[in-house]
């Protein structure tokens, strides 16, 4: 089995840690109205249950996402180690964290608003920044992945320090 060396673990929770602070950022700046104008707003998760807006953005969307990374990580490492049957658990619960996250970001910020047009006045160019992308590639991606980085180096220190591996 591969064994990495410190400074390879040290790299991929610091990018880990790198790109969930991205993610956290740009969803953040993205859902601003649902965090102030729009936070004391019923949001209807079903027929019966109503919780803020607030709330709903805050642990449905951006925490369950990163849940998501973190619980896909750990059953990344599980896999790959002489773990396999134990990584059932993680792995789906790394699949229903992030459809959760990824479901009520949707909702919440696909329709919302658009960005509209910004212009690159160092290059004189103009063009349209559609919100769906941005939330995608800048917020959605990059907290799944802080996640995974982190939840995998600490998953494989975990195991390391107790001999399993």
């Amino acid at each position: 089995m591969y064994e990495p060396k410190t400074y390879v673990l040290i790299i991929v929770l610091l990018a880990g840690l790198g790109v969930s602070y991205l993610g956290f950022q740009d969803l953040l700046w993205l859902g601003t109205a649902w965090l102030s104008s729009k936070a004391a707003d019923q949001w209807w998760l079903n027929t019966y249950t109503v919780i803020a807006a607030k709330d709903s953005f805050l642990y449905l969307g951006v925490i369950s996402l990163w849940l998501g990374g973190i619980f896909a990580g750990m059953s990344a490492v599980l896999i790959l180690t002489k773990f396999s049957k134990m990584s059932l658990v993680p792995f789906f619960a790394a699949i229903v964290f992030t459809g959760l996250g990824f479901n009520t970001l949707d909702w919440m910020l696909a329709g919302s608003y658009s960005l509209g047009s910004f212009p690159l006045w160092p290059f004189n160019l103009s063009f349209k920044l559609e919100s769906w992308n941005w939330y995608i590639f800048l917020g959605v991606v990059p907290s799944f992945l802080g996640g995974l980085f982190i939840c995998m180096v600490l998953t494989y220190a975990a195991l390391k320090t107790l001999g399993k591996i």
